[in-house]
């Protein structure tokens, strides 16, 4: 990753909001693509031409236990009930939501 690239991450990083997160998830489904067994559990950034978040998620993508710390961490972060519509067995996903 060049040192470009890594700059305009930490930029779009810092404009994630809970609240831009909540009406992302308000206005339908989202699409997220997950790098599984990171440091952290994170949203990176919002890629604005293909829609689509993009988290790191610390456990591994084995034995559904990456998508079950993707729940875990909208309720706990952004007290949204996500639910996997699609994308259970991939690394690109889409999810819905009711608020708490």
């Amino acid at each position: 990753m060049c040192k470009v690239q890594k700059h305009v991450e930490r930029k779009l990083k810092l404009d994630l909001s809970k609240e831009f997160i909540i009406s992302l998830f308000n206005s339908g489904p989202v699409n997220i693509k997950v790098n599984a067994n990171s440091r952290k559990n994170e949203i990176v950034l919002y890629d604005e031409q293909k829609k689509m978040l993009v988290v790191n998620i610390d456990e591994k993508a084995e034995n559904n236990e990456a998508n079950r710390e993707i729940v875990k961490f909208f309720l706990k972060e952004y007290d949204l009930n996500v639910k996997i519509v699609f994308g259970k067995k991939s690394s690109k996903k889409k999810l819905t939501s009711k608020r708490i």
